[in-house]
């Protein structure tokens, strides 16, 4: 038990999706927590597009039009014109440049919508359940790709994450109905052991903790990748604080607690952290951001593990020779 006065609790879990009569159920660890999203800095939240960018109509494609343009990875090699954090970079750019420039607020909310349009194109239904897809082969380490299509938990979370943003500055009903869509995918839970749902990202491992999974591989395998958990985290609660619905607050706790009890494995003494758990030699592309994260989980939760986290995360990678490692604490304070 941690020295914490949190109450340790197991939870079942068992939850409609999609269509009428369809469920799926599990059970997995779970502590209370107190925690408050609006305590923590979002990524990108205070994102403009530049000075000289103002909305247009015109015939060039939309990423063009956008404040950012989809990633030229996605538009070339992976011939996608829709990229999740593309989109959530440009919901939070098109609702502060509103707010900025309010006389411009319609076309902000036109142009909004055509990328909400983009967004749905490459969003497959389950009935009211939302997955956003992605249509190109993606490599994973040990030999194993995600072929199209596939789905993930921070891709969800992104476009989830970006119309919550957006719907403080324009709103329509059917932003509402895919943010509860979008939410809903987390609540179909892929258990260790069983065979997998026909799409899934939420996983509950052989110890019993659940994780939102970034890339959910073949045969129901897992990845657990540190960043898209924790991000996904984060956009369930700003759902939650919101929309004020509570039927996500055990798949917030249930992930702090995986949080807690497992972000030490992601520790490599000296070196860069892991980037999963699945491969725990392949080291982090952006190791400085798992420093940023575990800051964020501190100021969420108000929990000083996480806080020392930060700082044994920021020892390792500043040993292993990557600059810039003490500075990503400053959100700590």
């Amino acid at each position: 038990m941690w020295n914490l006065g949190i109450q340790s609790i197991i939870v079942s879990l068992a939850i409609c999706i999609g269509m009428a009569g369809t469920a799926t159920a599990g059970q997995f660890k779970q502590h209370k927590f107190a925690y408050d999203i609006e305590k923590v800095r979002l990524d990108g939240w205070e994102t403009l597009p530049e000075r000289a960018w103002e909305p247009t109509f015109d015939n060039k494609r939309l990423g063009l039009r956008l404040p950012f343009d989809w990633n030229e990875i996605y538009r070339n090699q992976h011939e996608q014109n829709f990229e999740s954090l593309v989109f959530y970079n440009n919901s939070i750019a098109l609702c502060n440049y509103a707010h900025k420039y309010p006389g411009s607020k319609d076309e902000a909310g036109r142009l909004f919508h055509e990328l909400f349009e983009r967004a749905m194109e490459y969003t497959d239904r389950d009935g009211d359940v939302y997955w956003v897809r992605m249509d190109f082969f993606f490599p994973r380490p040990k030999g194993v790709g995600l072929q199209p299509p596939w789905y993930s938990a921070l891709t969800n979370s992104f476009v989830l994450s970006g119309l919550l943003r957006a719907t403080d500055c324009f709103k329509k009903p059917e932003y509402y109905e895919a943010i509860k869509g979008l939410v809903a995918a987390f609540k179909t839970i892929h258990t260790f052991g069983n065979p997998p749902p026909k799409r899934w990202f939420s996983y509950i491992d052989e110890n019993g903790y659940l994780w939102f999974d970034e890339y959910p591989l073949p045969d129901g395998q897992s990845s657990r990748v540190l960043n898209g958990d924790i991000f996904s985290l984060f956009a369930l609660a700003l759902y939650e604080r919101k929309l004020g619905d509570k039927s996500v607050t055990p798949l917030i706790n249930g992930n702090l607690t995986t949080l807690r009890e497992n972000v030490q494995r992601f520790r490599r003494k000296d070196m860069i952290n892991s980037y999963e758990l699945r491969s725990l030699s392949h080291p982090d592309y952006s190791p400085t951001r798992t420093i940023r994260q575990q800051c964020q989980l501190f100021k969420l939760t108000g929990d000083i593990f996480f806080k020392n986290m930060a700082s044994a995360f920021q020892k390792d990678i500043t040993a292993a020779g990557v600059t810039g490692a003490a500075s990503a604490l400053w959100q700590c304070f």
